[in-house]
């Protein structure tokens, strides 16, 4: 690709044995490979507090409804559909690098916590300290629950958006498996099923209560 040193590899696990030994800024790989899908390398990547900051760009075919949870739940940065477009993809990388470099400088700094604390589950499970309840910044548990709000009801190319009952159950499920703060997610829920909410998503509008 123009303007970026590539390195390629033919199959999942060559990619994590790539990302062990170079300095990766980026990461684009197609969900359907051999040896490991995409959505697994990718959440393999997110589990590694070496590596979960690394933006990662999923390439599929792939559309229906459990496939766009799946994708969701292991937390890509981004997708792109196939056919691929040269210029949007050129477009997402170099945005995607630009987030990479500014999180970089965040991160020496140790200024910003939140972003320390964005993978990290309410049961203790998550990384890169396996923070539990109260031990978590509430911020951080309360931006959690806003992020995936926002990507759950926002329509991208690769999906449309959820609408807000499906973005709610899913947002749920999580939640009962001890990611998120259950009393924050109480009065999130109660908060958007207000009708007050829609600021919170970049697809306001887009998805209906059904």
């Amino acid at each position: 690709m123009e303007g970026f040193k590539v390195s390629s590899v033919s199959t999942g696990a060559a990619a994590l044995e790539q990302l062990s030994i170079l300095p990766i800024d980026r990461v684009l790989f197609d969900v359907m490979m051999p040896n490991l899908t995409g959505f697994e390398v990718c959440e393999k990547i997110k589990a590694n507090p070496d590596t979960h900051l690394i933006p990662v760009v999923l390439i599929t075919a792939l559309f229906d409804k459990q496939d766009r949870i799946e994708g969701t739940e292991v937390g890509p940065d981004d997708f792109l559909m196939r056919p691929v477009d040269r210029t949007e993809l050129l477009a997402r990388a170099r945005s995607l690098l630009t987030l990479k470099f500014q999180t970089d400088e965040l991160e020496r700094a140790e200024s910003v916590p939140i972003i320390r604390h964005h993978h990290e589950n309410f049961d203790g499970s998550g990384y890169p300290d396996g923070l539990a309840e109260e031990a978590l910044p509430i911020l951080a548990r309360v931006l959690q629950l806003v992020d995936v709000y926002d990507a759950l009801t926002t329509i991208e190319t690769y999906r449309p958006a959820f609408s807000i009952t499906d973005a709610l159950q899913i947002m749920q499920m999580e939640v009962a498996k001890g990611g998120w703060d259950p009393h924050i997610f109480s009065l999130f829920e109660q908060f958007v099923r207000s009708g007050t909410a829609d600021f919170l998503s970049r697809g306001a509008g887009a998805g209906s209560n059904t």
